[in-house]
């Protein structure tokens, strides 16, 4: 029977040894375990690149629904048909007639006659105001300057306003000269500038006096109807 003896604590190089040893052992242990279990799964890892597609706008319907009609209470009357309006004419109520304020709006109103009625009117003033009807006519003859020649004539026709003077010249016949025309236009309103004929008699009725004139070339004589 063998004894073991005790020579002293170890040296370091025993020390070193020692590790070095059990190290080793450990670094077999650690490789042969694994060895015995199942083999590694590997992974492939693959690259894919990614692209945002644009999103293609999407057809939106609108639909309005209707408000929902209150309810209506069980019992409660149902509104009936609104009555019809009145469809009875009312008489629009009559106007006072407005005061005359001057003298002549109290003159009888113009009337639309016709050529005969406006020729009974002027022959029935040159009867009942003779003075007044050879007045015009001188003027006329006066203001007429006509120094041509030829077989000229022409009817005018214009209006005397209550203060004697002309309006609405216009030619009813032309001569054919232009400017013979012209020169019985030119007449008639020279005959009615102020002061020359003066105004129309006061009993005369109406507004106005219309005359129609017809002139020759003779010194510019001519006859008034």
């Amino acid at each position: 029977m063998s004894e073991a003896y005790w020579s002293g604590p170890l040296d370091r190089g025993s020390l070193v040894a020692s590790l070095a040893g059990h190290a080793l052992v450990l670094a077999l242990i650690l490789l042969v375990f694994p060895v015995l279990d199942d083999p590694p799964v590997l992974y492939e890892t693959v690259a894919v690149e990614m692209v945002a597609l644009a999103s293609e706008p999407e057809d939106v319907l609108v639909v309005e629904t209707p408000d929902d009609p209150p309810p209506v209470e069980d019992g409660a009357p149902l509104p009936g048909p609104e009555p019809e309006p009145d469809t009875a004419e009312v008489e629009p109520p009559a106007e006072d007639p407005a005061p005359a304020d001057t003298q002549e709006s109290q003159e009888v109103a113009e009337p639309d006659d016709g050529e005969d009625m406006l020729t009974q009117r002027v022959e029935a003033f040159r009867r009942d105001y003779p003075e007044y009807f050879q007045n015009i006519t001188n003027w006329i003859e006066r203001c007429f300057r006509w120094q041509g020649s030829g077989r000229l004539e022409v009817a005018v026709t214009f209006r005397v306003l209550r203060d004697g003077s002309t309006v609405d010249m216009e030619v009813a016949t032309p001569s054919g000269s232009h400017a013979f025309d012209q020169e019985a236009l030119g007449a008639v309103e020279c005959a009615g500038m102020r002061g020359r004929l003066g105004a129309l008699p006061e009993e005369y009725p109406y507004s106005i006096l219309p005359v129609h004139y017809t002139f020759t070339p003779r010194a510019g004589l001519g006859s008034g109807e």
